[in-house]
């Protein structure tokens, strides 16, 4: 199996997972209003939370649907905020736990897009955090449910997929190098000769700046190069 194929189960997985996490919640909202017979004056302060919260995970069905990942990152930049106003509101660690998670898969997604290459080693965070939470959970209160099963697949099925297209995408866009001081990983193929001195200043500098753009050195870093070949080119 290729890692396009991984990255494409990973997502509809996710996608399944998510979607059904929008749909119960709708159910169980609409259900709670029935069972304790509330009108819309009753919860008119609560309703635009309550929508947020469903149209949230059943944005991030669609969004891991379509695998598009600035769609995930505005929907998890909403589930964030509205995890933070709960976070105001209450003052309860439960939500701080909560709105790492949601604000690291934001992170993540900004990562990505920036081509960055940390994210194929700190996807599975934002999972981590939230076991943690659940644990927690079930060490306080000695129980568990499905919804939170879930949302935990959920989130390291999102952590994978883009821990795959990482490993596809960003690989692809890296210049061999052997390090960030630019010594190439090319083979001479007219004998001995360092191979440092057959890539011309305009050469070397194009891939520093590569480097740059894809996350491997610092902006410091790239100067501090680019002084150097300008001084020796």
């Amino acid at each position: 199996m290729t890692v396009a194929d991984k990255s494409k189960i990973y997502s509809i997985i996710g996608a399944v997972l998510f979607t059904l996490l929008g749909c119960y919640n709708i159910y169980f909202h609409i259900d709670y209003i029935h069972l304790l017979d509330l009108n819309f004056d009753d919860i008119i302060d609560d309703i635009i939370y309550i929508v947020l919260d469903c149209a949230v995970l059943v944005g991030f069905g669609a969004m891991l649907f379509l695998r598009n990942k600035k769609g995930v990152l505005v929907v998890s930049a909403v589930k964030a905020a509205l995890i933070l106003y709960m976070l105001f509101l209450f003052l309860d660690i439960y939500y701080g736990f909560y709105f790492v998670v949601y604000g690291g898969l934001v992170y993540l997604s900004v990562l990505f897009i920036q081509r960055n290459n940390i994210v194929k080693k700190i996807w599975f965070i934002p999972m981590a955090v939230l076991c943690v939470m659940d644990l927690w959970m079930f060490i306080t209160y000695h129980s568990v449910s499905f919804v939170y099963l879930a949302e935990v697949a959920g989130v390291l099925f999102i952590g994978l997929w883009i821990r795959e297209d990482a490993i596809s995408l960003i690989d692809k866009k890296e210049p061999k190098v052997n390090n960030v001081n630019g010594v190439f990983s090319q083979h001479n193929t007219g004998g001995g000769s360092n191979p440092d001195l057959l890539i011309g200043g305009a050469d070397r500098l194009k891939a520093c700046k590569e480097l740059l753009d894809s996350g491997v050195i610092t902006q410091e870093e790239f100067e501090v190069k680019k002084k150097q070949i300008l001084e020796k080119y």
